[in-house]
Parts: structure tokens; sequence; C-alpha cells
């Protein structure tokens, strides 16, 4: 047999796995997406971080076989962000009603004095 003759021989077995997609991930970006476009006064956003950590330590024990870390940060970011809108906007909204309730703002007490032109 010549060196560049192929033997005739069975290739040794190879194993491929497939990766797949945390399904935690997805739900994290899912319910960060959701919760910028103005769900996040519900209180999705929540969900969204408790599934990206969640998803973030199963990626990272997994030795490889599960992908979607990327999905997992970019859902962590978009939740973080709704979570910090959705609190400025209570905390603008109590203290806009406690103002009111309050009776210092200036419509209070005021009298609308209505006079009729002279003919």
């Amino acid at each position: 047999m010549s060196e560049y003759q192929v033997q005739n021989q069975s290739p040794l077995p190879v194993s491929v796995t497939k990766q797949k997609t945390s399904s935690a991930a997805v739900v994290c970006l899912v319910c960060g997406v959701l919760s910028f476009l103005g769900l996040g006064i519900i209180g999705l956003f929540i969900v969204g971080i408790i599934a990206g950590f969640m998803a973030l330590s199963k990626i990272n024990k997994s030795g490889g076989t599960l992908e979607g870390k990327n999905l997992a940060i970019a859902g962590l970011i978009l939740n973080g962000l709704s979570a910090v809108f959705t609190i400025v906007f209570y905390l603008f909204f109590l203290s806009g009603v406690l103002f009111y309730m309050s009776g210092e703002h200036p419509r209070k007490n005021t009298e609308i004095n209505v006079t009729t032109p002279a003919r």
C-alpha cells in the first residue's frame, strides 16, 4: 500500500452535540422587551431579572451544552432599565399625589371672579 492510498477503515465515532438555547434566557429577553415597552408597571421586570440570573447560572454550569448568554445579558439590561424607569415613575407619581393632597398646590383656595361686561 502506498502512503497516498487510504486504508478502508471505519472512521472513529464522533459525538456531535447540538447546543440548545436556554429557555430561561429567552424568557428573560421577552420579559425585558415587554417591560421596556411599558409593561414594567405591572412588575414584569421582576420575572425577567430572576429568569436572567437563573439562565446565566445554568449556562455557566452546563459546560458548553447551553447557549444564550448574550440573550440573558441583553434581557437583564432591559429589565434593569425598566426597573429604574418604573421606580422613578412611581416616585414622581406618589410625590405628585402627596403634594396635591397636602393642599399646597397653587389652585387651592383661589376664587374665580367672573364679571359680565357692561353693555
